[in-house]
């Protein structure tokens, strides 16, 4: 199918209620903050950290959520390779993909 049109970047707003619940958890726990108070205004969502570098200028974000789509994918993270301080399957939480679905909501829930 056509490609997803995507929307320009743009920071999301937290409501008040979720806002509270996080101050007693640790401060990486503000992702899943963002993912719980915005999923379901959108398709997918998607955390790109501040100082990620795109090291494949070819890099097709809307592929990679068709390819997703497709294949009945809902949380797409990237493992990390054993080596260099991490561990085999360590997960890298600097990119991420969640898709507006029940599979999607059921992972943010268990999360935050």
């Amino acid at each position: 199918g056509a490609a997803p049109h995507l929307p320009p970047p743009r920071a999301l707003p937290f409501d008040a209620e979720r806002r509270e619940g996080c101050q007693s958890r640790p401060g990486h726990y503000v992702k899943a903050l963002g993912f719980a108070a915005n999923l379901e205004r959108f398709d997918w969502l998607v955390y790109i950290d501040a100082d990620i570098t795109i090291t494949l200028p070819s890099f097709d974000l809307r592929a990679h959520i068709s390819f997703a789509e497709a294949h009945d994918v809902h949380v797409v993270v990237q493992a990390l390779p054993g080596g260099c301080g991490h561990t085999p399957n360590e997960l890298n939480n600097g990119f991420f993909m969640v898709r507006n679905s029940a599979q999607g909501r059921a992972f943010v829930r268990e999360w935050w």
